[in-house]
């Protein structure tokens, strides 16, 4: 099942990086609380090591779309706070080539 996804990279926790989103497949619609494992991406990307990025993301949110106007379940995941620009960047390009998501740099 394709669920639109979203969440919010920061290089610190008072400055905003990037917002990802994009579509997963997943096997059934997140519950609130529940989490999403970015532990094994796609793509022959290898995993990483970046201090503030735990690998598994908790849903925040949770709403439906009606047919025809996009992904029909969407999901908000927690904010993500890094320690510089350059984990932010590291995490933004891993979630990009591992799991497809884009990139809406701020």
């Amino acid at each position: 099942m394709k669920i639109h996804v979203s969440l919010e990279l920061f290089a610190s926790p008072t400055q905003p990086f990037c917002e990802l989103s994009g579509e997963l497949d997943l096997i059934a619609v997140p519950a609130i609380g529940s989490g999403i494992s970015f532990l094994f991406p796609n793509n022959q990307v290898l995993p990483i090591n970046v201090s503030g990025f735990p690998g598994i993301l908790r849903v925040v949110d949770v709403w439906f779309t009606p047919q025809g106007l996009g992904s029909p379940v969407s999901a908000k995941l927690e904010d993500v706070v890094l320690g510089s620009r350059d984990d932010a960047l590291a995490v933004m390009q891993f979630l990009q080539r591992g799991s497809g998501l884009v990139a809406n740099e701020v």
